[in-house]
Protein backbone atom coordinates (compact mmCIF):
# COMPACT_ATOMS: atom_id res chain seq x y z
CA UNK A 1 0.00 0.00 0.00
CA UNK A 2 2.74 2.19 1.02
CA UNK A 3 4.28 1.69 -2.11
CA UNK A 4 1.16 2.30 -4.52
CA UNK A 5 0.93 5.56 -2.63
CA UNK A 6 4.14 6.49 -3.03
CA UNK A 7 4.36 5.88 -6.74
CA UNK A 8 1.15 6.25 -8.51
CA UNK A 9 -0.91 8.77 -5.99
CA UNK A 10 1.85 11.13 -4.13
CA UNK A 11 3.79 12.72 -6.63
CA UNK A 12 0.41 14.02 -8.30
CA UNK A 13 -1.15 15.44 -5.11
CA UNK A 14 0.96 15.89 -2.47
CA UNK A 15 0.33 19.29 -2.46
CA UNK A 16 -3.50 19.24 -2.18
CA UNK A 17 -5.94 19.28 0.40
CA UNK A 18 -8.14 16.65 0.69
CA UNK A 19 -10.62 18.85 0.48
CA UNK A 20 -10.23 20.56 -2.68
CA UNK A 21 -9.55 17.35 -4.36
CA UNK A 22 -12.46 17.04 -6.93
CA UNK A 23 -14.18 13.99 -8.88
CA UNK A 24 -13.06 15.24 -12.11
CA UNK A 25 -9.88 15.56 -10.62
CA UNK A 26 -9.65 11.96 -9.83
CA UNK A 27 -11.03 10.95 -12.89
CA UNK A 28 -8.26 12.76 -14.73
CA UNK A 29 -5.36 11.43 -12.85
CA UNK A 30 -7.72 7.67 -13.15
CA UNK A 31 -7.68 7.83 -16.98
CA UNK A 32 -3.58 8.81 -16.63
CA UNK A 33 -3.14 5.49 -14.66
CA UNK A 34 -4.78 3.83 -17.61
CA UNK A 35 -2.85 4.65 -20.26
CA UNK A 36 0.49 3.15 -18.50
CA UNK A 37 -1.28 -0.19 -16.50
CA UNK A 38 -3.86 -2.45 -16.02
CA UNK A 39 -7.43 -1.90 -15.18
CA UNK A 40 -6.60 -4.31 -12.36
CA UNK A 41 -3.61 -2.53 -11.02
CA UNK A 42 -5.19 0.81 -10.88
CA UNK A 43 -8.40 -0.91 -9.28
CA UNK A 44 -5.50 -1.72 -6.36
CA UNK A 45 -4.29 1.99 -6.43
CA UNK A 46 -7.89 3.25 -6.44
CA UNK A 47 -8.58 1.20 -3.51
CA UNK A 48 -5.75 2.82 -1.00
CA UNK A 49 -6.41 6.38 -2.14
CA UNK A 50 -10.44 5.05 -1.78
CA UNK A 51 -9.53 4.35 2.07
CA UNK A 52 -7.62 7.50 2.53
CA UNK A 53 -10.89 9.54 1.53
CA UNK A 54 -12.95 7.25 3.37
CA UNK A 55 -11.15 7.53 6.59
CA UNK A 56 -10.84 11.46 6.13
CA UNK A 57 -14.78 11.52 5.48
CA UNK A 58 -15.29 9.23 8.94
CA UNK A 59 -12.87 11.83 10.74
CA UNK A 60 -15.43 14.70 9.15
CA UNK A 61 -12.25 16.62 7.48
CA UNK A 62 -14.53 16.30 4.38
CA UNK A 63 -18.08 15.43 3.62
CA UNK A 64 -17.84 13.41 1.22
CA UNK A 65 -15.73 10.24 -0.62
CA UNK A 66 -15.46 11.84 -4.18
CA UNK A 67 -14.36 8.17 -5.54
CA UNK A 68 -18.71 7.24 -5.03
CA UNK A 69 -18.76 9.27 -8.22
CA UNK A 70 -16.00 7.75 -10.07
CA UNK A 71 -16.82 4.32 -11.62
CA UNK A 72 -14.03 2.23 -11.16
CA UNK A 73 -12.09 0.54 -14.20
CA UNK A 74 -12.71 -2.66 -15.97
CA UNK A 75 -10.29 -5.63 -15.71
CA UNK A 76 -11.77 -7.79 -18.28
CA UNK A 77 -8.85 -7.27 -20.79
CA UNK A 78 -6.60 -8.03 -18.10
CA UNK A 79 -7.97 -11.22 -17.57
CA UNK A 80 -7.74 -12.59 -21.35
CA UNK A 81 -5.40 -15.29 -21.94
CA UNK A 82 -3.71 -15.91 -24.97
CA UNK A 83 -0.97 -17.89 -25.08
CA UNK A 84 1.79 -18.56 -27.54
CA UNK A 85 1.92 -21.69 -29.24
CA UNK A 86 5.18 -24.15 -29.10
CA UNK A 87 6.12 -23.24 -32.99
CA UNK A 88 5.84 -19.24 -31.73
CA UNK A 89 7.60 -19.40 -28.78
CA UNK A 90 11.01 -20.65 -30.10
CA UNK A 91 10.69 -18.36 -32.90
CA UNK A 92 10.63 -15.56 -31.12
CA UNK A 93 13.99 -17.14 -28.69
CA UNK A 94 15.95 -17.80 -32.31
CA UNK A 95 15.42 -14.23 -33.19
CA UNK A 96 16.28 -12.81 -29.96
CA UNK A 97 19.30 -10.82 -29.82
CA UNK A 98 21.41 -13.17 -27.50
CA UNK A 99 22.18 -10.90 -24.69
CA UNK A 100 18.42 -10.81 -23.85
CA UNK A 101 17.29 -14.12 -24.86
CA UNK A 102 17.31 -15.60 -21.46
CA UNK A 103 15.05 -13.35 -20.20
CA UNK A 104 12.46 -14.26 -22.43
CA UNK A 105 13.29 -18.36 -22.23
CA UNK A 106 13.06 -17.78 -18.21
CA UNK A 107 9.04 -15.95 -18.72
CA UNK A 108 8.04 -18.81 -21.18
CA UNK A 109 9.62 -22.07 -19.26
CA UNK A 110 8.99 -20.87 -15.32
CA UNK A 111 5.66 -18.72 -15.55
CA UNK A 112 7.86 -15.85 -13.72
CA UNK A 113 6.18 -12.29 -13.51
CA UNK A 114 8.47 -9.84 -15.72
CA UNK A 115 9.11 -8.01 -11.78
CA UNK A 116 10.58 -11.38 -10.33
CA UNK A 117 12.91 -11.87 -13.74
CA UNK A 118 14.31 -8.85 -13.63
CA UNK A 119 14.81 -9.10 -10.09
CA UNK A 120 16.69 -12.17 -10.43
CA UNK A 121 20.44 -12.19 -9.31
CA UNK A 122 23.15 -14.50 -10.01
CA UNK A 123 22.90 -15.87 -6.07
CA UNK A 124 19.74 -17.46 -6.51
CA UNK A 125 21.08 -19.72 -9.16
CA UNK A 126 22.12 -23.31 -7.61
CA UNK A 127 23.03 -25.13 -11.02
CA UNK A 128 24.09 -28.21 -9.77
CA UNK A 129 20.76 -28.51 -8.23
CA UNK A 130 18.98 -27.64 -11.25
CA UNK A 131 17.16 -24.62 -9.50
CA UNK A 132 16.69 -21.33 -8.58
CA UNK A 133 15.47 -19.11 -5.60
CA UNK A 134 12.66 -16.39 -6.21
CA UNK A 135 13.22 -13.80 -3.64
CA UNK A 136 12.58 -10.81 -5.08
CA UNK A 137 10.89 -7.98 -7.59
CA UNK A 138 11.37 -5.09 -9.10
CA UNK A 139 9.16 -2.34 -10.50
CA UNK A 140 9.26 1.50 -10.60
CA UNK A 141 12.40 1.88 -9.06
CA UNK A 142 11.76 -0.21 -5.90
CA UNK A 143 12.58 -3.60 -4.98
CA UNK A 144 10.13 -5.25 -3.01
CA UNK A 145 9.16 -9.19 -1.82
CA UNK A 146 7.27 -11.36 -4.63
CA UNK A 147 3.80 -10.32 -5.30
CA UNK A 148 2.50 -13.02 -2.81
CA UNK A 149 3.85 -15.17 0.20
CA UNK A 150 3.64 -17.98 -1.82
CA UNK A 151 5.26 -16.21 -4.11
CA UNK A 152 8.56 -16.58 -2.72
CA UNK A 153 9.72 -20.14 -3.68
CA UNK A 154 11.84 -22.42 -5.49
CA UNK A 155 11.83 -22.76 -9.22
CA UNK A 156 12.99 -25.85 -10.84
CA UNK A 157 15.56 -25.49 -14.21
CA UNK A 158 13.57 -27.78 -16.93
CA UNK A 159 15.92 -29.40 -19.40
CA UNK A 160 15.08 -27.21 -22.28
CA UNK A 161 15.81 -23.71 -19.92
CA UNK A 162 19.36 -24.62 -18.69
CA UNK A 163 21.59 -23.87 -22.38
CA UNK A 164 19.74 -20.33 -21.85
CA UNK A 165 20.81 -19.62 -18.69
CA UNK A 166 24.31 -21.35 -19.17
CA UNK A 167 25.19 -19.12 -22.88
CA UNK A 168 23.35 -15.96 -20.55
CA UNK A 169 25.86 -16.56 -17.99
CA UNK A 170 29.10 -16.59 -20.50
CA UNK A 171 27.85 -13.08 -21.97
CA UNK A 172 27.12 -11.83 -18.65
CA UNK A 173 30.13 -9.73 -16.86
CA UNK A 174 31.92 -11.79 -14.09
CA UNK A 175 31.36 -8.69 -11.81
CA UNK A 176 27.47 -8.50 -12.94
CA UNK A 177 24.97 -8.79 -9.68
CA UNK A 178 21.25 -8.93 -11.35
CA UNK A 179 20.80 -11.32 -14.76
CA UNK A 180 19.40 -8.64 -16.35
CA UNK A 181 21.57 -5.42 -16.60
CA UNK A 182 21.53 -2.23 -18.38
CA UNK A 183 24.74 -1.00 -20.97
CA UNK A 184 25.52 1.18 -17.06
CA UNK A 185 26.02 -2.08 -15.31
CA UNK A 186 22.21 -0.94 -13.68
CA UNK A 187 19.23 -3.17 -12.89
CA UNK A 188 16.35 -2.82 -14.58
CA UNK A 189 13.67 -0.87 -12.69
CA UNK A 190 11.02 -1.83 -15.01
CA UNK A 191 10.48 -3.96 -18.31
CA UNK A 192 9.27 -1.48 -20.48
CA UNK A 193 12.63 -0.82 -22.36
CA UNK A 194 12.49 -4.68 -22.67
CA UNK A 195 9.35 -4.37 -24.01
CA UNK A 196 9.98 -1.60 -26.74
CA UNK A 197 13.40 -2.24 -28.00
CA UNK A 198 13.04 -6.20 -28.14
CA UNK A 199 9.59 -7.24 -27.40
CA UNK A 200 6.95 -5.65 -29.71
CA UNK A 201 10.00 -5.31 -32.89
CA UNK A 202 10.47 -9.41 -32.69
CA UNK A 203 7.04 -10.06 -32.77
CA UNK A 204 6.28 -7.41 -35.62
CA UNK A 205 9.22 -9.04 -37.45
CA UNK A 206 8.09 -12.70 -37.32
CA UNK A 207 4.47 -11.23 -38.13
CA UNK A 208 2.97 -12.80 -35.13
CA UNK A 209 -0.08 -10.55 -33.33
CA UNK A 210 1.06 -8.35 -30.59
CA UNK A 211 0.30 -9.70 -27.01
CA UNK A 212 1.73 -8.01 -23.98
CA UNK A 213 4.64 -9.81 -21.46
CA UNK A 214 2.07 -11.53 -19.29
CA UNK A 215 0.94 -13.82 -21.88
CA UNK A 216 4.67 -15.34 -21.62
CA UNK A 217 2.82 -16.59 -17.97
CA UNK A 218 -0.23 -17.80 -19.34
CA UNK A 219 2.00 -19.82 -22.17
CA UNK A 220 4.16 -21.55 -19.59
CA UNK A 221 0.82 -22.56 -17.80
CA UNK A 222 -0.46 -23.58 -21.08
CA UNK A 223 2.42 -26.19 -21.83
CA UNK A 224 2.46 -27.62 -18.49
CA UNK A 225 -1.53 -28.51 -18.82
CA UNK A 226 -0.54 -29.74 -22.32
CA UNK A 227 2.42 -32.36 -20.63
Amino acid sequence: YIRLYEIHIKPHFEKKHLDTIKPSDLARWQNTLLAKVTGKTVKGIRTVFYTIFEDARKDEIINKNPFTLIRSPKTEDFRVKNPFSVEEIFAILKTMPHHIRAFFAIGFFTGLRTGEIIGLKWEDFDFEDKSFRVERSRRQVMETLPKTKNSVRTVEIINTLMPYLLEHRKLSSKNSTYLFETYMGEPYNTCDKISSHYWKPTLKKLGIPYRNLYQMRHSFASLMISN
